[in-house]
């Protein structure tokens, strides 16, 4: 098999020196070479306590109709910071059903930070027909089954008991369906779970299945029951999903997992089976490489990656020699290769995009990335804040302490 190349990595965007650049771009049309992506600027600022506090400070979006060269305005969006915690809707990032040429585009609320009560949090949507141009109102993601409403919206899940982020990623089962994983916030931890994490936040992670209704224009939706990682498998359940699909019709859902210094209980990277569609799913089982070791990545974001051009499917995140207790080092970033009909890792295929570099601060990260395949060259693309650029979190006294510009890379495969 061919080796991943890196055929391009620059400064994508600047940082006009008020915070750190995230941004995420996917196509609008199964036929034109249009893209929309958004860009959001994330913020330092201090509570009366001087305890920090990240917010979005900006957020744009914008369109494509030459493939990424050019770009067009769509909407703006800049932070009242009198209401930082207002109701508002927050770019998760967009999805293509190529079948009937919809764009649908995710979104959380409430989505301002600090959010008090994560209890309250639903999923929403909406969709565009003319490639973006135009879009429908918010809807919110409700199971289409009996007995479901705008409070009681999936399995188990109340408003105000239980809130859901649609964070997970997105993977067509085809052209009209799209499967998905949501983070399900919970207020409290089990009280078995003695962890420091489990008293910040308490999480896992259920399955949606969302096919598009041409009569009725909207999602029609299905929602599966809880996959729960206990403790002391982890601390703080899990979250932030990723879906693969295997082959023999298998789903594969992989869940980010911390672990605990004091307790010594390493970050893990679980996983789960669905053999119908998502619907159903087995007991969480750790990753692991073909040579049957764990697949060691501090907590933090990660997905696949699927080639049309070569058939192949690829893990990316923050792969590392060995195991760790919390959510860094958040370097190298790198991908390996996953055998869709064993649904192991390679660890041969192991490929470094990018380590740490020579004088970058030790909290440096390359993560929380965006990611698309360019149509025309086949090329994995890759859309990703660099931050800290100077300091170390720690080290942070000033907003201005906080800044990166998001940079692109291009990998061939």
């Amino acid at each position: 098999m061919k080796t991943p190349a890196l055929k391009l990595r620059a400064t994508y965007l600047t940082s006009d020196g008020s915070g750190s650049l995230y941004s995420s771009a996917d196509y609008a049309s199964a036929t034109e070479p249009i893209l929309i992506q958004d860009i959001r600027t994330e913020t330092l600022s201090f509570t009366e306590t001087g305890a920090p506090r990240y917010l979005t400070g900006k957020l744009v979006w914008q369109r494509s109709t030459d493939n990424g060269r050019t770009w067009q305005m769509r909407d703006e969006w800049r932070l009242n910071l009198d209401q930082p915690d207002s109701d508002r809707p927050m770019s998760l990032g967009s999805f293509l059903l190529p079948g009937p040429n919809v764009v649908v585009e995710r979104s959380i609320i409430p989505s301002g930070f600090p959010i008090s009560n994560v209890t309250m949090k639903r999923a929403l949507f909406r969709h565009s027909t003319d490639a973006g141009l135009t879009w429908s109102e918010w809807q919110q993601a409700i199971d289409s089954r009996p007995g479901y409403n705008s409070a009681n919206w999936a399995p188990g899940i109340v408003v105000g008991q239980l809130g859901g982020v649609c964070d997970g990623q997105v993977v067509l089962e085809d052209n009209h369906t799209a499967l998905m994983g949501f983070t399900i916030r919970e207020p409290h931890a089990p009280p078995e779970d003695i962890s420091a994490r489990a008293k910040e936040v308490s999480s896992y992670v259920i399955c949606g299945r969302a096919v598009w209704n041409s009569q009725a224009r909207k999602l029609d939706w299905t929602f599966s029951e809880p996959i729960k990682v206990p403790f002391p498998i982890a601390c703080g359940g899990c979250c932030e999903p990723a879906l693969v699909r295997l082959n023999a019709n298998r789903w594969m859902m992989t869940m980010r997992c911390q672990g605990d210094a004091k307790l010594n209980i390493p970050s893990r990277r679980m996983a789960a089976m669905s053999h119908d569609g998502g619907l159903t799913w087995g007991e969480p089982f750790e990753l692991l490489y073909d040579t049957g070791s764990p697949v060691w990545m501090p907590a933090s974001f990660h997905r696949f990656f699927h080639s049309s051009r070569t058939g192949h499917t690829w893990l990316i995140g923050n792969f590392l020699p060995g195991p760790v207790h919390g959510q860094t080092p958040r370097y190298p970033l790198a991908m390996a290769e996953i055998d869709l009909n064993r649904g192991v890792i390679l660890r041969d295929t192991l490929f470094v995009i990018q380590d740490q570099p020579p004088g970058a601060p030790t909290d440096r990260r390359y993560t929380n990335f965006g990611l698309y395949e360019d149509r025309l060259s086949g090329e994995l693309v890759l859309l990703l804040p660099e931050h800290p650029q100077h300091k170390n979190y720690s080290e942070m006294t000033e907003p201005s302490d906080y800044v990166g510009d998001c940079l692109i890379y291009r990998i061939a495969l």
